[in-house]
């Protein structure tokens, strides 16, 4: 594996590393993080269709969503299951020219073209 993204102990949320065996692939596979509270499991959708329903899910559901990104390699929102263990679900925007950390907000409640446009956008 190689280091494709990371962050340094002083950036506000600590040090991070980011790992992927197939770099050309996936923006990483692991992610490995100094500070305890942002470890978690990431589970990856095929399709925005297939994110934004199982955000809904998770919404109907009255799970608090902790948090939404646009990390430009992927959309992702991030909530605690019932044990407390904070869950990512993820779906790769096919952009893998971005070096990780990124952290934009999602507003899922846009439609799928504006969230797509302000993809594109960033450059």
């Amino acid at each position: 594996m190689e280091i494709v993204g990371e962050s340094a102990p002083d950036h506000p949320l600590g040090a991070r590393a980011f790992v992927s065996s197939r770099p050309n692939e996936e923006s990483h596979e692991v992610a490995l993080f100094a500070n305890p509270a942002f470890a978690h499991i990431a589970f990856k959708v095929s399709s925005l269709a297939e994110f934004r329903s199982f955000h809904a899910r998770v919404v109907e559901k009255n799970i608090p969503i902790k948090s939404a990104f646009n990390h430009r390699v992927s959309f992702a929102f991030y909530f605690d299951d019932p044990d407390g263990n904070m869950i990512e679900v993820y779906w790769p925007t096919g952009d893998l020219s971005w070096r990780q950390p990124q952290a934009e907000p999602l507003d899922l409640s846009q439609p799928d073209e504006v969230l797509l446009q302000q993809l594109a956008n960033m450059v």
